[in-house]
């Protein structure tokens, strides 16, 4: 898992017992998700960053029976901001990780 090589990497940086670290084991643990990373040549840290997000998040998910995504009818609520806590309450039942916690959220497109 990608999340176990990323605690052991983590954990041995800050333990003060080595100088230098190779992160070789989190390296292979992430080509073999995604085998574009495999090879040491260079790639985009954007897709890097995203899929290393999201191996995380699909490790560290406390959600481990997804309901089935339900369709919201947004014409039952009758402000912006109860549809929005709807649509968040269901990502949250089926994404809900120390992830989501940090990095996602909802945005408000306001038009003056």
């Amino acid at each position: 898992l990608v999340a176990e090589e990323y605690a052991f990497l983590i954990k041995a940086m800050w333990s003060d017992r080595f100088r230098h670290l190779a992160p070789k084991d989190w390296k292979e643990a992430i080509g073999r998700f995604r085998p574009q990373f495999l090879d040491y040549s260079q790639k985009d840290s954007q897709e890097f960053t995203s899929f290393m997000l999201d191996a995380l998040h699909e490790d560290l998910n406390r959600v481990t029976v997804r309901p089935k995504n339900q369709e919201i009818d947004y014409s039952k609520f009758d402000t912006y901001n109860a549809g929005a806590a709807a649509a968040w309450e269901s990502y949250v039942s089926r994404n809900d990780s120390v992830i989501v916690d940090l990095f996602q959220g909802q945005f408000r497109n306001i038009t003056c």
